[in-house]
Order: structure tokens, then sequence, then C-alpha cells
């Protein structure tokens, strides 16, 4: 088992390395205003339970416009994710400002006053912040051992500051 502890909260992974599955399992525990992610995996599926506090989990399904260098010029309206494009047009030499969808975007609710897991498939980018100013803890299992080559790693405020404090208050 592996365990780390820094400001943030405390995690450890792979809790049962001598079991036979597959996967492994981890816990992690959040302080309030932190945000862990956003990546995204190739291969695995995490499935994700909150044993105390409350957990808001965004989620971000990406479409073939989304830019992975395009960090905190997106915004959230009525489900979708959108940024600010600039296009040339060539007939009448002028620069035009359009509005790209790059991808869906749903906010969850997991722990105490919300109980349920959720099953994040790959693909799909994620991220975790405690909700309610209050410390999270969850634990999650992984369909695959733990691989760097296998996940796609954001800054954590990527998508801006606000993703989170929007669908939490």
């Amino acid at each position: 088992m592996n365990s780390h502890v820094d400001g943030r909260g405390r995690g450890c992974y792979d809790i049962f390395p001598n079991s036979d599955m597959n996967g492994q399992v981890n816990v992690s525990t959040t302080m309030p205003g932190i945000v862990r992610g956003f990546h995204w995996h190739k291969l695995q599926t995490d499935h994700v339970f909150v044993v105390s506090g409350t957990m808001h989990i965004v989620l971000v399904n990406p479409n073939e416009e989304f830019k992975f260098d395009k960090p905190n010029e997106y915004f959230e309206e009525n489900g979708s994710l959108w940024r600010e494009d600039v296009i040339y047009n060539k007939d009448d030499g002028f620069e035009e400002n359009i509005l790209v969808c790059v991808g869906q975007i749903e906010h969850h609710h997991i722990g105490e006053h919300s109980i349920g897991s959720l099953k994040i498939v790959p693909g799909v980018i994620h991220g975790f912040s405690p909700a309610y100013g209050q410390p999270a803890t969850m634990i999650y299992y992984t369909t695959e051992k733990y691989n760097p080559d296998d996940e796609l790693r954001l800054r954590a405020d990527y998508f801006g500051h606000d993703i989170f404090k929007a669908k939490s208050e």
C-alpha cells in the first residue's frame, strides 16, 4: 500500500495489494477548497463512493472541438461546456468571434446527504472538490492498477476557479 499526506488531504492507494482483483481500491480525504483532478483515463474506469462529507464531482465529456491547450477559456451553460474562438472570414477579411461547444458537463454531489456511487468511464475528464466547506473522504475502485501512461492530467484550475463554486452553494 502507498500513502501520501500533504496540505490537500491524504490518500492511501492500492489498499489491498495482495488481492487477486485486477484493479485497486483507494481511499482519499480532501480538505475544503482543494480540487483533485482534472484528469481522464484511456483504459481505466473509476467507481466512486463517498464515505464522509459530500464530494462535488465534475464530469466533462469532451467532443472533437475540445482543445487541451486552452485552459481557463471555458464557461458552462445549460449542461454544456463552451469556449470562445475566433475565425477569419477570407471573403471580407474580418475576424469573427464565435462560441464553440466543446463537450457536456455534469455536476454530482455524492455523500452524507446524497448516498450513491458514481461510475466514471474512460475518456471522461473528472475532478473532485469537497462541498459545503467540509472535508470529504471517498473510497474508489479502479479497474486497472495505477499506470501514469493511462492518464492525462490537467491543472486543477483548467476549467477556471468557479467550476465548483457555482453548483455547490
